[in-house]
């Protein structure tokens, strides 16, 4: 059987496709196939955790407590999968809320739950970018129009996609409000808050 010793390089094309664990630095960063753990302090690579097969991801995010690291998927039907930090096993795939290349996902915690509830009963928020299409008109004449992106919120412990709603303005980032409360959407010269 063949294991994985190093891997040469990344393919971080974001800033949010790596992600920084604050209780011991850890850095989770994209390489092809797989999401690298480094360890800058000992200069290493300590972990590889598989993508699904034949994808990678493009954005990356640790849970508040470090032990899940959640990963939104590149290309058309991408997932949002959720990795046990401390096995490496992939513990949720969540399919189904976007049709193109996921951009940001962030761990959320809901309202009144503690942190143990957010392990067990938390949500993630996954955003898909906005597409600039082109269009032909007659006479032809090439135009460009936007796609709009969508916000998904899922309950990950059951995979169940909540709720998706369409970005209305051009999207391309996305963060979540520390107590939960509300995801910040922004692009295209707007920002917009959507209450959880």
């Amino acid at each position: 059987m063949l294991s994985l010793e190093r891997v040469l390089g990344h393919s971080a094309s974001r800033p949010n496709a790596v992600a920084f664990r604050h209780s011991d630095g850890v850095l989770a960063v994209p390489a092809g196939g797989v999401v690298v753990l480094y360890q800058p302090s000992m200069h290493r690579q300590v972990k590889y955790l598989p993508c699904r097969r034949g994808r990678s991801v493009a954005c990356l995010s640790f849970s508040s407590d470090g032990r899940f690291l959640v990963g939104g998927e590149r290309g058309r039907r991408p997932a949002v999968v959720v990795w046990d930090v401390r096995s490496g096993e992939r513990v949720a795939e969540l399919v189904g809320g976007h049709s193109r290349t996921i951009v940001s996902v962030r761990f959320m915690t809901p309202v009144g739950c503690s942190d143990q509830g957010h392990l067990r009963n938390g949500w993630i928020a996954s955003l898909d970018a906005s597409n600039k299409v082109a269009t032909f008109s007659d006479p032809p004449r090439r135009q460009f129009e936007y796609e709009h992106g969508s916000l998904a919120l899922w309950l990950w412990s059951s995979k169940k996609l909540l709720t998706k709603q369409t970005c209305p303005h051009e999207c391309c980032d996305m963060d979540v409000a520390q107590d939960s409360s509300f995801v910040v959407t922004a692009g295209g010269k707007e920002v917009r808050f959507w209450n959880v």
